[in-house]
């Protein structure tokens, strides 16, 4: 399974770069962390050193493996992902008024952080089976939200976890429109689009928690609250 061969092609410049912005970060952390007098160093840029290193591994191992067992294993992973996505409402913990991680003890993880690779892993396998062979069609891309989108959207929705959902939604787009898909159903999509999106658009602001809706409005006016929901 492990092909050195990926090493020694692989475009070193992208890692370098990588660990350049990776360390501008570390860099960063410490100077905005720096003790005030003879207050005590905080340790935060250690922590971020860790997960780099810890990162680097990871990077190195999967960059080992074949790309062709990826493929593979695709819908396995996406399968895995979704066992992820039902423990974490059963058994993960709270905070913050959302239930998104499982602990470990040690340390705590965000299962659908990972979805998101798998989801790409699995519509990328499913996708490259029917590409050159057709455009994609109503039928098509009903089967592909039936499949791939339901599911894990209704599961990230009850943690709940809109931001996610959203991210996925514009995969599926990205992904799907880079196949290509007939015209007919991409004008009539965006009519239809344009037409519910104040009536839906009052439904889901009427829906969303009191700490979605300022985060929309920071994003959109970050000075309306420049101390708390638009500080970042």
């Amino acid at each position: 399974m492990i092909d050195r061969r990926l090493l020694k092609n692989f475009d070193w410049g992208i890692l370098f770069a990588v660990l350049a912005i990776s360390l501008i970060g570390v860099m960063t952390i410490y100077s905005a962390t720096r003790p005030v007098l003879d207050a005590e160093q905080q340790t935060y840029y250690l922590k971020q050193l860790y997960w780099i290193c810890l990162g680097l591994i990871c990077f190195f191992v999967v960059v080992s493996i074949d790309y062709r067992w990826f493929i593979k294993s695709a819908y396995v992973f996406f399968l895995i992902g979704i066992v992820l996505l039902i423990l974490v409402l059963v058994a993960g913990r709270k905070g913050s008024g959302a239930q998104r991680w499982i602990p470990l003890g040690f340390m705590s993880f965000q299962p659908s952080e990972f979805f998101k690779i798998f989801f790409v892993m699995a519509l990328s396998r499913y996708l490259s089976g029917i590409w050159r062979n057709e455009i994609l069609g109503m039928m098509e891309l009903t089967k592909i939200v039936l499949i791939f989108v339901l599911l894990p959207a209704i599961l990230i929705l009850k943690q709940p976890h809109l931001g996610t959902v959203m991210i996925l939604l514009f995969i599926l787009l990205s992904m799907t429109l880079t196949v290509g898909i007939r015209k007919k159903i991409v004008v009539v999509g965006l009519i239809i689009v344009l037409i519910s999106l104040p009536f839906v658009g009052t439904i889901l602001w009427g829906e969303l928690k009191t700490y979605q809706k300022q985060r929309i409005i920071a994003f959109v006016n970050p000075y309306v609250d420049q101390q708390g929901e638009g500080y970042h």
